[in-house]
């Protein structure tokens, strides 16, 4: 009769050699012992072999045996490894689902955008304040870069430039921006497009 050690080897040995994971039904492996391994990785952390026996009427020392023999410890711990990995592949599928999601109503309000501001009369955009001007720049500037897949921080350092760059218009200039800009949120606020 082969020592417990020497069965544990022909285990680990026929596990190497199988190309079934450690989580299935192994080589060797009898339908009951595997239905036993089963109920104890379901277990969860409150496992234990004595919990098994008392679930499936069989005596400690057979879970124990069968414990021992095809390795319920080592394949738990593959079964857990292997449920975490499935989780993080979903979470990375629901993340590029998510951003499908998102980019095609980014387009979509992109597109409505669009049409607006080709709509839009020279006196439409002179109605148009340096703030409303400057914070259509930033979201366009913002858009773009997320799109490209660049840090959003940038976004506040070319707004200020932009702003630098209202320096040249005259107060009569600004204050005319500014109306237009007022114009354009009345008439959002009030829902005329």
């Amino acid at each position: 009769m082969a020592t417990r050690e020497g069965q544990r080897e022909q285990a680990q040995e026929a596990r190497e050699r199988s190309t079934r994971f450690p989580w299935e039904r192994q080589f060797g492996e009898s339908r009951k012992a595997f239905e036993a391994f089963t109920v104890y990785r379901d277990m969860g952390t409150a496992r234990s072999q004595e919990r098994v026996a008392r679930e499936l009427g069989k005596s400690a020392q057979l879970m124990a045996r069968w414990s021992s023999r095809w390795d319920w410890v080592g394949r738990v711990a593959a079964w857990v490894d292997e449920q975490d990995r499935q989780n993080r592949v979903s979470q990375v599928e629901a993340v590029e689902k998510m951003n499908e999601r998102h980019a095609s109503l980014a387009a979509a309000l992109t597109g409505k955008v669009i049409q607006k501001l080709q709509a839009m009369s020279a006196k439409d955009v002179e109605a148009m304040t340096p703030t409303a001007m400057g914070r259509l720049l930033e979201v366009g500037v913002k858009v773009e870069r997320q799109a490209r897949g660049e840090a959003g921080e940038i976004v506040s350092d070319r707004v200020e430039e932009a702003d630098r760059s209202l320096g040249h218009l005259t107060t009569e200039e600004l204050e005319e921006l500014e109306r237009i800009h007022d114009n354009a949120v009345r008439r959002a606020e009030s829902g005329q497009d």
